[in-house]
């Protein structure tokens, strides 16, 4: 994070016409004068250096001696760069470490700094020193600040806990501070402590149980980097808090992904036994009877393309199961990717799939909208997508041509976007599938042309229909 926030300090210098700073080189001598000189200005001048050589990833650990001793400093300007270079360096390695425990009194008065970035990066520089012998002081300065009147602050004393989580003896006392923090009204605070929670104590569930409404309510206000979090929290709530809805649901709809990609198990027989009875043409003649086998298609095997609609709508009776599901559709439109996915898993974990179709469209049509992205992006996507495809194919049917192979797809793309579209085939869109697959049979690149052709062979084991059609093809 202190590296982010010097990077936003060179972009504000470039901006104000510093940015002289980030071309230029500088004399390490001159720069320790900067530092140690009486006036405001060279401090300043010396600390831009610094975070110049910062953001461009340079070690500047070697100032540490000098820029510690400006912590007192009284100019807010140069204090902030301060905080932001010892944040970076604190716990770099022994030497520092031993110097900013030398400034650990000033740490603790800047906690009741006026300006309430210098109360939190003091917080963030003191929780970045490791070493046993102040754990008890980081602690205190962790309440205090969980209490702070700025969401600013508390979001960050909430930051901290990750930080002395491990080192801590007393861990029942950080975990009421993050029952604390959980409560918080801001989305800000809200965000970080789930965060925090997740990484501290992820099954600590009497923690969560008061602030799970409020998580519900909020999601949609947080930062999308705390959504995907809180999304992935509900979901292992939701899973190991209420009853599930459709026990058996997500079993049947394996077993039917896997006679779909298994060969001859769609048409399943059985033999029976029947009688043929030939009359006596005179009537003083007995009657001839004979005993055959013979297979007949297997009535007991239900066709996967028709189970789904004949299947009863499955009902959430409880009423906060619900409030998950619902709070969280509205994400579905969101900008990141991250969100989306978690939102698909959350349905998809929860039982929202089976209890609203209409919400089983929305996550297809979203998962859609994301693949239109960068090719590391669509490998997610379209791993997630070839999950859902296996056991709800009629979701994604819609957007076959999706789903066609383009000629820069990445060939690890390729391969899921072909077994994508095994899944989807049906009696209607098979001649599209074998079209496209014909043609990538016909590829130079030789693996490519394998994969087509055996994806053409799965279409034509999952719709005999067209298996003359392939013959021809191939």
């Amino acid at each position: 994070k202190s590296s982010i926030m010097a990077s936003q300090a060179t972009k504000t210098m470039a901006v104000s016409g510093e940015s002289h700073f980030l071309e230029e080189q500088m004399n390490p001598v001159r720069i320790k004068q900067y530092l140690e000189a009486s006036r405001d200005y060279e401090k300043a001048k010396g600390m831009k250096w610094l975070l110049a050589m910062m953001s461009k990833g340079r070690d500047a650990s070697e100032f540490f001696s000098e820029v510690v001793k400006n912590v007192v400093v009284k100019s807010v300007e140069v204090k902030k760069m301060v905080y932001m270079y010892l944040d970076h360096y604190a716990d770099a390695s022994h030497s520092c470490r031993e110097l900013a425990l030398l400034s650990i009194n000033s740490f603790q008065k800047d906690l009741g700094a006026s300006n309430q970035l210098i109360r939190a990066m003091a917080l963030r520089v003191m929780t970045s020193i490791r070493v046993a012998d102040i754990l008890q002081i980081q602690l205190l300065a962790v309440k205090k600040c969980a209490g702070d009147s700025s969401p600013y602050v508390r979001k960050c004393a909430a930051n901290a806990v990750t930080k002395i989580h491990s080192e801590a003896a007393d861990k029942e006392s950080l975990y009421q501070l993050l029952a604390q923090l959980l409560q918080d009204a801001s989305t800000m605070v809200l965000g970080s402590a789930v965060i925090a929670f997740s990484e501290v104590c992820p099954d600590r569930w009497e923690l969560l149980h008061p602030a799970y409404r409020k998580l519900c309510h909020l999601v949609a206000d947080v930062d999308e980097w705390a959504q995907i979090v809180i999304l992935q929290t509900m979901t292992r709530y939701v899973r190991s808090q209420f009853a599930d809805p459709a026990p058996g649901a997500s079993a049947a709809a394996k077993v039917m992904a896997q006679r779909r990609s298994n060969a001859g198990k769609k048409h399943a027989t059985r033999k029976i036994t029947r009688r043929t009875v030939k009359k006596a043409f005179y009537s003083d003649e007995e009657d001839e009877s004979v005993e055959e086998e013979m297979e007949v298609p297997d009535d007991n095997e239900s066709d996967d393309e028709a189970a789904p609609a004949t299947k009863k709508a499955t009902t959430i009776a409880d009423p906060d199961h619900r409030l998950a599901l619902r709070s969280s559709q509205p994400l579905l439109k969101s900008r990141n990717s991250g969100v989306v996915l978690a939102v698909c898993s959350l349905h998809y974990s929860c039982g929202g799939l089976d209890a609203d179709p209409h919400a089983a469209q929305q996550c297809g049509r979203a998962l859609v909208r994301i693949l239109r992205n960068k090719r590391e992006i669509q490998y997610v996507v379209l791993k997630s997508i070839a999950s859902f495809a296996r056991e709800r194919p009629a979701i994604f049917r819609p957007f076959l041509k999706e789903f066609f192979v383009k000629e820069t797809d990445a060939g690890f793309n390729r391969e899921l976007k072909l077994d994508i579209l095994t899944n989807l085939a049906t009696t209607e869109n098979a001649t599209a599938i074998l079209r496209e697959l014909e043609t990538y049979a016909r590829s130079h690149d030789v693996a490519f042309a394998a994969s087509a052709v055996r994806a053409a062979g799965r279409v034509a084991d999952a719709q005999p229909d067209v298996a003359r059609n392939v013959c021809a093809g191939l």
